[in-house]
């Protein structure tokens, strides 16, 4: 569980960074994970987005702009996704980066997307809340980013960092491994859970 939270800073050391506590972590109502499931079937993620609010405001940060459902996201179109995430050959023990990565993508359709996840046997990890992206090079997210940003070119939020493949398959030389050529990841789709969560910052007095 988070303890804390540094805002407004692109280094995890930067001393400038403003730091606060977590007072709340909100996870969606029918957030679901098989990988803590015992009698699961099949891998299956879905609902993976959570809320975290903070003990005292932070001012000088700019907001995030979140996409809504007038926000399109055509397939082959470029996003940018950011992390602190581990980077291709980096082993279990390699320290994480220091500084916020960046690496662009292209969006994939949900069919191609459901296709690909699917040639794995890993067909549910693929659903109308997500959002798809990869990259012929050997560009993709990593572990140690869910949770970051996946952004249109004008800066707009539209996904938010989920998962690849589960198990063997994203293990290292696998087709699911951090930069391995064609890999795709799911993000939570921002427009997609939009209206819960303007529901949480309504009830929270934040809207």
């Amino acid at each position: 569980m988070l303890a804390g939270v540094q805002v407004g800073a692109l280094r995890l050391d930067d001393p400038t960074a403003a730091k606060r506590n977590i007072s709340r972590f909100i996870l969606h109502p029918d957030y679901y994970n098989s990988q803590a499931d015992p009698d699961a079937a099949s891998p299956r993620l879905v609902n993976d987005i959570a809320l975290v609010l903070l003990d005292a405001p932070v001012e000088g940060v700019p907001l995030q702009q979140l996409a809504d459902n007038s926000t399109e996201v055509e397939p082959g179109q470029t996003l940018l996704a950011a992390g602190w995430g581990k980077v291709p050959g980096a082993t279990a023990t390699s320290p994480d980066p220091n500084t916020v990565l960046t690496t662009e993508l292209s969006a994939v359709g949900l069919e191609e997307c459901q296709e690909w996840f699917t040639a794995f046997n890993q067909s549910q990890l693929a659903g109308a809340d997500d959002l798809c992206a990869g990259s012929a090079a050997a560009n993709s997210t990593c572990s140690g980013d869910s949770g970051g940003p996946l952004l249109l070119p004008g800066g707009v939020q539209v996904g938010i960092t989920s998962h690849g493949l589960f198990g063997e398959a994203a293990g290292p030389g696998g087709p699911g491994a951090c930069g391995a050529t064609g890999h795709l990841t799911a993000f939570a789709s921002v427009a997609h859970f939009r209206p819960w969560i303007d529901s949480v910052l309504a009830e929270e007095g934040l809207l």
